[in-house]
């Protein structure tokens, strides 16, 4: 009997130390699953901090492109509200402290790539050598980081053939009402010429201003007046829409930001008619009419119709810039293009003055085209958020 007593007193101590044991790992596991979660919680923080930083980076690098600021340039910035609404806030919650996206722009120090140096003393490009540095903070929750690199203008030259005011590869009619040149010059020009692949119709001199020449049957080629390389180039870095509808739902979704407006001043329909009457004014000409204009002969832009026509009748739309247009254009009543029209397919000039060869504008859209903001090779570095 004493010897199963001792037995179940020693099962006893065995069992309790069992559950002892137990409750202690069980307690262990709790502590270190509690741990892990708190660790998970903190880099999932810092992981989705790092990708804000990433799209501020970006951000940067378009904002950068829409408008590279040169020497004389206000300092590029990035609407931080516009930015944060992009991200759900249930995903991506206020931080703890700081601002949710805070993007910086230096110059770069002058020195050769592949490994230049940062001025942190200028937020431009001040030295225009089309280098700049990108310093991009974001912070959600408990998490920061800080990413930046260095990036690289990349640009073209237009090479636009100066002194040509209208060119189609097939016929132009131009028939005025007598009472100005449907074709004319705009001061300094005293020469430009209308060359079309087929026929020119028209009724006299007087539908043509002095100095304007007709050369019908032409022997110059698109290629000549406006290469492709260059219309690929403009294509590239313009703002395209697939059609006139497709323009209006975009400004209708983003109020008070006007296409026509920023840089590049760069327009691209790529299927249908357009009708200049729908144009945005964006300027006031000065120095002539005191009238709302679309651009300006100091900040011209590009209108390029790549599977429709342009047409203008009726109300006046002044223009000042290059229309490339690849079916024909009709400009009836009181259009006015100062700058140069390409109409490959045909253009029918009637009523007033429609064209005016305008050679300012010209030369103020062969200032180098941004193509693309690259990031320069091996530049790219994560900083301590919390560091200077």
């Amino acid at each position: 009997m004493d010897s199963l007593r001792r037995e179940t007193g020693a099962t006893l101590v065995l069992v309790v130390g069992v559950i002892a044991a137990l409750s202690i790992l069980s307690s262990a596991l709790i502590m270190l699953g509690m741990n892990v979660a708190q660790n998970t919680g903190a880099q999932t923080q810092e992981v989705k901090a790092f990708n804000v930083a990433e799209a501020g980076l970006d951000t940067g690098q378009a904002t950068l492109w829409a408008a590279w600021p040169g020497p004389s340039a206000t300092e590029p910035s990035v609407d931080a509200g516009a930015f944060q609404a992009q991200f759900p806030s249930s995903t991506f919650p206020d931080p703890a402290s700081g601002p949710f996206i805070d993007v910086q722009f230096f110059d770069d120090d002058g020195e050769p790539l592949p490994t230049p140096g940062i001025n942190r003393a200028a937020h431009v490009d001040q030295n225009d050598n089309g280098i700049m540095w990108i310093e991009s903070t974001g912070a959600t929750g408990g998490g920061s980081a800080k990413v930046m690199a260095c990036v690289q203008k990349v640009s073209r030259d237009l090479q636009i053939r100066d002194g040509v005011a209208i060119y189609s590869e097939g016929d132009v009619e131009i028939k005025g009402t007598g009472n100005q040149p449907v074709v004319g010059l705009d001061p300094p020009a005293t020469a430009a010429q209308v060359l079309a692949g087929g026929n020119i119709d028209f009724n006299g001199n007087s539908d043509v201003e002095g100095g304007v020449g007709l050369e019908e049957y032409t022997e110059a080629t698109l290629q000549d007046v406006f290469p492709t390389e260059i219309l690929l180039s403009i294509i590239e870095s313009g703002k395209s829409f697939t059609n006139w509808s497709a323009y209006t739902s975009w400004k209708s979704a983003h109020p008070g930001v006007e296409p026509f407006a920023t840089d590049p001043r760069i327009i691209i329909i790529e299927n249908g008619d357009v009708d200049a009457k729908s144009l945005p004014d964006t300027d006031v000409d000065p120095a002539n009419t005191k009238l709302d204009t679309v651009w300006s002969e100091e900040d011209p832009g590009i209108l390029v119709v790549l599977n429709g026509s342009f047409n203008q009748t009726g109300q006046k739309k002044t223009i000042y810039g290059i229309v490339y247009v690849v079916n024909g254009m009709i400009l009836g009543g009181n259009a006015e293009i100062h700058g140069m029209v390409v109409a490959k397919g045909w253009a029918n000039l009637h009523g007033t003055r429609a064209v005016d060869y305008n050679p300012n504008v010209i030369a103020n859209l062969q200032r180098p085209l941004t193509l693309s903001v690259k990031l320069v090779p091996n530049t790219w570095r994560e900083l301590d958020p919390s560091g200077g």
